[in-house]
């Protein structure tokens, strides 16, 4: 049994499996085969220089892309907040009773102003840095 790989398919094959291949299939060897093709590897396999199949070292999100996901977070959570904010001041101009009390108004403001400020810290995007909301704030929103 002989073992190919294509770099245009980025496939493995096997001649007593598959009748037809791709016109630029290489041969591989079978300890080749089994350890990128049959088993986890940390990665993924592509082509390399020579047409044989390597492994790609797994790469994470670009720096960019962290930091997209943060300010859309970040986004995500002033939204959210916004209801609470205007059924406060809702509340507060008609002279009905507030949903949330004065020190929990201002301690919702000042969550958003961190929402706000954050991409600008030096700490941003860790997530372990993100502004953390007032604990009572989920049960506002739901």
């Amino acid at each position: 049994m002989k073992y190919f790989y294509s770099a245009k398919t980025n496939g493995a094959y096997i001649d007593a499996l598959n009748t037809v291949m791709p016109d630029d299939a290489v041969e591989i060897s079978k300890k080749t085969y089994v350890n990128l093709f049959t088993v986890p590897i940390n990665g993924t396999v592509g082509p390399g220089k020579d047409g044989l199949p390597i492994v790609i070292a797994a790469s994470g999100p670009t720096d960019d892309e962290i930091f997209a996901r943060e300010r859309e977070w970040r986004d995500r959570e002033l939204l959210r907040s916004d209801g609470v904010v205007a059924r406060h001041r809702d509340q507060v101009e008609v002279g009905e009773a507030t949903t949330l009390t004065g020190v929990q108004y201002k301690s919702l403001q000042s969550y958003r102003s961190q929402l706000r400020n954050w991409p600008e810290q030096k700490e941003f995007p860790i997530l372990s840095s993100r502004p953390i909301a007032p604990d009572w704030l989920a049960a506002q929103i739901e």
